[in-house]
């Protein structure tokens, strides 16, 4: 390999580098959101709506058979409207409230959990004073942070429920019974299907269940589908860094998740086949799980309802119910923080609302080192200290020789240049004699590069543990209140910026040509942009590697000098034999 062609292939590899970064910037990661203010619940109207059907029209199935309110009046007559209650839901881990409007749980909260952070950026409050749309009152690095973990919004419905006129079940229920961990609520459709619906809560942490009974009390027999589900509003824009809630679910083993309402609205339903293990709302470190006990009773259906909600529901299109005749579907529900072990412990696919991301396997692993840290030391800050030295202490041998391996290369690099100039004409003979040079000093300009592709791995998977670690959600560490959320002080993204032009300038870049150069000393500048978005968690782990890094360098520096002198006698009377041979066997060929 000559040295034209290894400057080819390293500037490959910065273009590569680059276009990683770019895609990791795009794909993963995003600046978070101001918290938006809390929508108003949607106005209450008589309209019906299908969440299988375009937003704001109602449709009865074609299949479904009802009751001729003439020929053959229903045994029951239908619910007529009635004004609103709403009850208290209170247990251990959750307070809420039923409303008879739908006879859904309109609200969720977990009372042990707080929600998190606004996080006032230092940089971005300054600029607000600069535009002039600063306050007087000074600035604070976290605000808010003292109300419970929303897990359903005022506007959130669960437990809707329908069938056979396939409506949505935006109607007045009568309440049964009720207690502060129990709710009954009852309907009679005008086509004579009577839903019951009976929530419970307990007696395990974070655990209820909701049976909805559907009974046709007309005196015909009714085809058609039922189906039952979970809406709640979009708040702000969906990314991997936000923690914004979005109806979600697990189809055949895969997480779905429902990013963008709009999408819903203009496409229609989203359908999904397969078996479903759960469905319901999660956010970055909350799940609200829905899990059939029969989880072949329906399939999977994802829909817009009206202009606000969207939800996901399971629907069951083959159900048919002779006059008296019921269907019962009981669901088990989940409703708590996602922790790894205790999600795994539960079962139902629970544990992959969890998103490790594509090196999810590592993930794991880094995960689990990180919790295992965590109970020696007692403070997450500590533990991602300690893990990074774990962390580094396994990857010093390869970087170790990488480090080695590029001092030796700046050394030999007169050398590589007089290759060049001797074997100008002759790029195969330069090619050799130059590996030859590498095999005599010992070189591989491949261990540059392979550390690095070893580690990326593991970066990508230390990212996704830090970020969706519900043990880093609140914790603190120094001044850092949440390192969960971005860095309000810029403190931790500076640093990472100032060590990476330090290690930029120890590392080095002999033989580099100017654009692959230029893309270098960009590289810095980049990862500060980035590092502002990431959580402080991960910038504190960044920036102790660098300090790691930097260190190792400084050290190779010490022991193998700025330049290593080269040593002499490249163009050897071997080499030149070699040129003679070779010429002479080109002379002949060139005869025949």
């Amino acid at each position: 390999m000559n040295e034209g062609d290894g400057n080819e292939k390293r500037a490959i590899i910065a273009i590569v580098l680059s276009l990683a970064v770019v895609w990791v910037w795009s794909s993963f990661i995003s600046p978070p959101q101001a918290p938006p203010e809390t929508v108003a619940p949607p106005a209450v109207t008589d309209q019906v709506v299908d969440p299988a059907a375009a937003p704001g029209q109602p449709v009865t199935d074609p299949t479904a058979t009802t009751a001729d309110p003439v020929a053959a009046p229903a045994v029951a007559q239908a619910t007529p409207a009635l004004p609103e209650r709403t009850l208290p839901l209170r247990s251990a881990e959750w307070t809420g409230e039923w409303s008879s409007r739908g006879g859904v749980l309109s609200t969720l909260e977990l009372p042990d959990h707080n929600g998190p952070y606004t996080v006032n950026v230092i940089y971005m409050w300054l600029w607000g004073l600069i535009k002039g749309e600063g306050s007087g009152d000074g600035w604070t690095a976290y605000a808010d942070g003292d109300q419970p973990e929303k897990l359903l919004t005022s506007s959130a419905q669960l437990g809707l429920a329908g069938g056979m006129d396939a409506s949505f079940d935006d109607g007045d229920y009568e309440i049964v019974s009720s207690s502060a961990t129990e709710a009954v609520f009852e309907r009679i459709t005008p086509a004579g299907l009577k839903i019951t619906k009976r929530y419970t809560t307990g007696p395990e942490p974070y655990q209820g269940n909701l049976e909805v009974t559907w009974t046709n009390v007309s005196q015909q027999p009714q085809r058609g589908r039922l189906w039952t589900g979970v809406a709640d509003t979009f708040e702000g824009k969906y990314t991997r860094f936000s923690n914004y809630a979005r109806p979600s679910s697990v189809v055949d083993g895969d997480l779905e998740v429902e990013e963008d309402l709009e999408d819903l609205q203009e496409d229609g339903p989203e359908r999904r086949q397969g078996v479903v293990s759960w469905f319901g709302v999660a956010s970055r470190y909350f799940l609200l799980a829905m899990v059939p006990d029969d989880t072949s009773w329906g399939r999977h259906e994802a829909a817009a309802v009206g202009t606000e909600l969207g939800g996901v529901f399971l629907v069951n299109d083959q159900i048919e119910l002779a006059p008296g005749a019921s269907e019962t579907l009981s669901l088990w529900i989940y409703a708590g923080p996602k922790a790894h072990k205790e999600l795994t412990t539960l079962g139902n696919d629970l544990e992959k609302s969890i998103e490790w991301g594509f090196f999810g396997f590592f993930a794991k692993i880094l995960y689990w080192l990180l919790v295992t840290i965590h109970g020696l030391v007692g403070n997450w800050g500590v533990a991602i200290i300690l893990l990074t030295l774990v962390v580094k202490g396994a990857f010093f041998p390869l970087t170790q020789k990488s480090f080695v391996s590029q001092q030796k290369m700046k050394g030999l690099q007169p050398l590589m240049t007089e290759l060049k100039e001797k074997y100008k004409d002759d790029r195969e003979m330069q090619a050799q004699e130059q590996m030859r040079l590498f095999k005599e000093h010992g070189v591989n300009p491949m261990t540059g590069c392979l550390p690095m592709v070893i580690q990326m791995p593991i970066w990508f998977a230390l990212y996704s543990t830090l970020l969706y670690s519900v043990d880093l959600y609140r914790s603190e560490f120094l001044v850092w209140q949440d390192l969960s959320s971005q860095d309000p002080f810029a403190v931790l993204p500076i640093l990472v910026g100032i060590l990476m032009l330090a290690q930029q300038w120890m590392t080095p870049m002999t033989g580099m040509d100017p654009t692959q150069a230029k893309m270098m000393k960009m590289m810095p500048l980049i990862f500060i942009f980035i590092m502002f978005t990431l959580p402080s968690g991960l910038c504190l782990y960044i920036t102790i590697n660098s300090l790691l890094t930097i260190s190792q360098q400084w050290l190779i520096r010490k022991k193998y000098g700025d330049a290593p002198e080269p040593a002499t006698g490249v163009a050897d009377e071997a080499a030149e034999q070699r040129l003679a041979k070779k010429d002479k066997k080109k002379k002949a060929r060139k005869k025949k």
